[in-house]
């Protein structure tokens, strides 16, 4: 009985038992606060949906499941995305305290990836959009894009029903509703603005997230170009180009003093939930690109090693200030 438990449940354990070492490695206080119960609350969460997600799959797809969740899992990004600023830049007591922001952010964004294939509940997903923009008006700008990236992806009528042009359009004004009406002194401008000042503010921290992330983003970048070329449709070749052009629809948060994740980071996270997603839905040419790629690097183990230890390594690794300094 144990042994069937835990063969059920062993992808959603060890996700949670990597995350969860994480956590307390990036916590910086030694104490259950209620923002760490939070992270690992919704840590839990997540590991559990990936452990159900991965267990539907049949045995030839879980392989190369299983190395998309370790390249995921050992990256920094759930680092960056489930609990910014190591819990400890801002008040934990602050409810608009930024792993508080990016937990429902998150949250509502798997809720979407899991409804947007079911008949009944898919049509939660417009309240989602509203909550998540009306308590974090930075949503629509950093995980938003992943969920019309989803549904305008079933707008093909030839593989999914009419109803969901409804539901994009449902989306999209909910979201900008929770946005419009409640984003007033929420969010706030630099005063010194201008092209020069952005650029030596910003760049050094797009390097240091690039360095630490860059198997993945070529592990993406090259999935989508593949799946791109070997694109037969208009519509996919469409979606395909909006998804490699998707950072750019990040950019804008850079310009708001309370931003909290880097466009790098929360590009990769989308692209993470747009996989899985596409995989659900069976998309044929993406499978099969996902499948050339992780087959590479199935036969060819020392690659795949040294590039799991780099994103672990980097994961753990704090920028040292006097070359930051050097670096302008």
């Amino acid at each position: 009985m144990l042994r069937k438990f835990f063969k059920k449940w062993e992808v959603s354990l060890v996700t949670f038992v990597f995350l969860t070492f994480k956590i307390f490695l990036k916590s910086q206080t030694q104490r259950l606060g209620k923002n760490v119960l939070l992270a690992l609350a919704f840590t839990a969460f997540f590991s559990f949906v990936v452990g159900k997600f991965i267990n539907k799959l049949d045995d030839k797809q879980k392989k190369y499941a299983a190395v998309l969740l370790a390249f995921f899992v050992l990256s920094p990004l759930p680092d960056s995305v489930f609990y910014p600023f190591s819990f400890v830049e801002y008040n934990p007591w602050d409810p608009f305290y930024p792993v508080y922001k990016n937990t429902l952010s998150v949250f509502c964004l798997l809720l979407a990836a899991i409804t947007v294939d079911r008949k009944d509940s898919r049509w939660d997903i417009p309240l989602l959009c509203f909550l998540a923009s009306a308590y974090d008006p930075f949503f629509i700008l950093h995980f938003f894009p992943a969920v019309l990236i989803m549904l305008l992806y079933r707008l093909d009528s030839k593989k999914f029903t009419k109803d969901y042009r409804l539901l994009f359009i449902f989306a999209f004004i909910a979201a900008l509703a929770g946005f419009v009406f409640f984003y007033e002194d929420r969010i706030m401008l630099p005063t010194n603005l201008s092209v020069g000042v952005f650029f030596h503010h910003y760049w050094r921290l797009w390097l240091i997230n690039f360095t630490k992330t860059l198997p993945l983003v070529l592990f993406f970048v090259v999935l989508w170009f593949k799946s791109l070329i070997g694109s037969k449709g208009t519509w996919p070749k469409f979606i395909l180009i909006i998804i490699l052009l998707e950072p750019l629809i990040h950019l804008p948060t850079l310009l708001f003093l309370q931003n909290y994740n880097d466009f790098i980071i929360a590009t990769l996270f989308s692209w993470v939930i747009l996989l899985a997603s596409f995989v659900n839905a069976k998309d044929e040419n993406i499978t099969k690109e996902l499948e050339e790629i992780t087959a590479f690097l199935n036969k060819r183990p020392l690659l795949t090693g040294l590039s799991l230890i780099y994103l672990a390594t980097f994961a753990t690794l704090i920028p040292n200030p006097t070359v930051i300094s050097f670096l302008g």
